[in-house]
C-alpha cells in the first residue's frame, strides 16, 4: 500500500491529507435509480388480462334443495312432461341407466296460469334412499307443444334439456318429478317417469 500525501488549503490553512490507492473491499452501493411503480392503470390492466383462479365447477346433480323453492310449498300442474330419457321414454316402466354412462333427459314446461314460460325447471329424483335435484337447460324449440297446446308464439321455446353423468346418482330406484319456478310460484309436475341406477 502507498501512502499519498496531499494537501488541502481549508480556510487559508494547508493541512496534509493521508490518502492510499488501494481500492476499497466494499464496492459501493448500486446507484441506480429504482424502477417507476406502476400507475393505477396499469395495475387494472395487468389484474384483468391475468386469469383468475377457477372455481370449483358446481355438480350438475345436488341433495341440496334448489333457490327459490320451498319445500311441499307448490301446485300440481300438468302443463309439462318429461317425454325422453336417453330416447323416447313413454309409460312409467323404469329407464335402467348405469353408472358411468351419460344420461339425457329432456321434455317441455311452461307456467299455465301465467301464460308464459318458466324461469326454472328443476328434476327431482326421489328414492328412499334420498333425494337429488338437477337444473335443466331451457330454451329448446318445441313447435309440437305450442301447437297442440294451442300456446301463443311466444311460448314455443318450453323445451328444456338435462345431460349428466349416472354415477352423479346412489344406485337405485328414482321417480324423477318437475319442479318448475314460475316468478315466486312453484309447480309440481309428475308424469310418471321412472329410472333404476346401476352401480
Amino acid at each position: 500500500m502507498t501512502l499519498k500525501f496531499l494537501t488541502v488549503m481549508v480556510a487559508g490553512l494547508a493541512l496534509p491529507v493521508v490518502g492510499c490507492d488501494r481500492k476499497p473491499e466494499n464496492p459501493p452501493a448500486d446507484l441506480t435509480p429504482p424502477p417507476p411503480r406502476p400507475t393505477a392503470a396499469a395495475t387494472v390492466a395487468a389484474s384483468a388480462a391475468a386469469p383468475e383462479a377457477s372455481a370449483a365447477p358446481e355438480l350438475p346433480v345436488s341433495v341440496k334443495l334448489p333457490a327459490g323453492i320451498v319445500a311441499d310449498q307448490w301446485t300440481v300442474t300438468t302443463s309439462c312432461t318429461i317425454d325422453a330419457i336417453n330416447g323416447p321414454s313413454m309409460g312409467t316402466k323404469p329407464v335402467a341407466l348405469k353408472a358411468g354412462n351419460n344420461v339425457r333427459i329432456s321434455g317441455w314446461a311452461y307456467d299455465s296460469a301465467g301464460k308464459k314460460l318458466p324461469d326454472a325447471v328443476h328434476v327431482r329424483f326421489a328414492s328412499p334412499s334420498g333425494t337429488y335435484y338437477a337444473l335443466t337447460t331451457l330454451g329448446g324449440k318445441r313447435d309440437d307443444v305450442q301447437k297442440a297446446e294451442h300456446l301463443p308464439a311466444d311460448l314455443t321455446n318450453s323445451g328444456f334439456e338435462l345431460n349428466f353423468d349416472a354415477a352423479l346418482l346412489a344406485a337405485g330406484d328414482y321417480s324423477l318429478i318437475l319442479l318448475i319456478r314460475s316468478g315466486e310460484k312453484t309447480y309440481l309436475c309428475d308424469n310418471g317417469r321412472k329410472i333404476h341406477v346401476e352401480s
